[in-house]
């Protein structure tokens, strides 16, 4: 298996899985419980924390663990609209935001907001002058992922923190850095933005679990309610196995000075593969490699069907997809795309190849023979059915 949907989610790491077990078998008892068991699995609750803070740059008592990267999302969104004033109704954000961002935004607009696009480079890069003209005193929020998950379009939140700076009253920054987490610098994430979402089957930890930093002073409105837990911003007993395995994850993380050159370095050598077994027949969605993010190549095969491509691949022993895996089943497909100005069967075609640190340069190199192989043969079919 040749594994390229670590966009989708990453293998969880073996000192996580080790972590996780521990409480389920071991440390099993509710944090919330005063007994002996209750206590000790709210310590590891709280050191996980503490790690995670550390890893970070931020405070522990800023962090607040949620079910994963949408419910985080949600929480940051919904949970600010709740207390903005009636004369700041004004949201913006990116059509290129993943949907757990794009939906709950939709939400607001049915109750009274008004949501408006900045606009974009050909590549998904935010128009800094674009952001400038839409800056009124009536902008609550300002949205924006600080990496694109289909086509790995790398945001410049720095220059679009200090612009936020230029407005009185600031609007509140949002930055779902979800799929940016160990990949490019979250520094400037967490110097401008007020919010910032997290997930951490994105690292290599588990599934179900993630985490929303909130800046002291932002008022947050919790969506849950029942126990009180996370300091009354999200109730429900902790995950303590997930929270467990996200603090071990990211205490795994290498420091990304800049973003992952290593992790850039092997996408440069799939991309020059893939030409070298597809010619022009394969362009670049999005950003060229070397700009985009290090771990995303979404590319489209002339001719192809992307889904046609991932089901055969798929046969083959390389795994890959069509773009987000949230989306895909629901058949949304290709709004990225779309986002970006290229014609429908750009995204119709389109391949999202992801890595991580455990893909290996030569799973890579036959990976993009097994792509080329696989377009060869399909070829002659899909003319037929043209």
């Amino acid at each position: 298996m040749i594994y390229l949907d670590n966009a989708a989610t990453t293998r969880p790491h073996p000192d996580v899985v080790a972590a996780m077990e521990k409480t389920l078998t071991v440390a099993f008892g509710n944090p919330s419980s005063a007994h002996g068991l209750g206590m000790e699995a709210y310590r590891l609750v709280e050191e996980a924390r503490k790690r995670i803070a550390l890893t970070l740059g931020v405070e522990r008592q800023e962090l607040i663990f949620t079910s994963g990267g949408t419910e985080a999302n949600n929480l940051a969104l919904l949970g600010t609209a709740q207390n903005a004033p009636p004369k700041r109704r004004r949201i913006l954000t990116l059509a290129i935001e993943h949907d757990s961002v794009l939906q709950p935004l939709a939400h607001l607009e049915r109750h009274g907001f008004a949501v408006e696009m900045i606009p974009l480079h050909p590549d998904g890069r935010f128009r800094p002058e674009g952001l400038r003209a839409l800056l009124t005193p009536d902008v609550f929020l300002v949205s924006m992922g600080l990496v694109n998950n289909e086509v790995g379009t790398w945001q410049d939140v720095e220059t679009a923190g200090q612009i936020l700076q230029e407005v009185e009253p600031k609007p509140l920054f949002h930055i779902d850095a979800i799929q940016a987490w160990g990949k490019v610098s979250l520094r400037p994430a967490f110097r401008y933005g007020d919010l910032v979402s997290l997930s951490g089957h994105k690292i290599h930890g588990p599934k179900g679990v993630g985490v929303l930093w909130k800046r002291p002073g932002v008022v947050l409105t919790p969506l849950l309610f029942g126990g009180g837990q996370e300091a009354g911003l999200r109730s429900g007993t902790e995950n303590v196995p997930g929270i467990l395995g996200l603090g071990k994850a990211a205490e795994l993380l290498t420091e990304v000075e800049s973003r992952d050159e290593d992790l850039l370095a092997r996408k440069m050598i799939l991309w020059e593969e893939t030409q070298k077994h597809l010619g022009d027949r394969a362009a670049v969605n999005g950003p060229s490699p070397e700009e985009g993010a290090p771990h995303i190549l979404n590319i489209s095969v002339a001719g192809m069907g992307g889904s046609v491509l991932v089901e055969a691949l798929s046969q083959k022993g390389v795994l890959l997809s069509t773009g987000s895996a949230c989306s895909t089943r629901h058949m949304q497909s290709g709004r990225v795309h779309r986002a970006l100005g290229l014609p429908p069967e750009r995204g119709a075609s389109a391949l999202r190849l992801s890595l991580s640190r455990d893909t290996a340069v030569e799973d890579l190199k036959e990976a993009a023979r097994i792509l080329g192989e696989t377009v060869r043969e399909l070829g002659p079919i899909m003319r037929r059915r043209r």
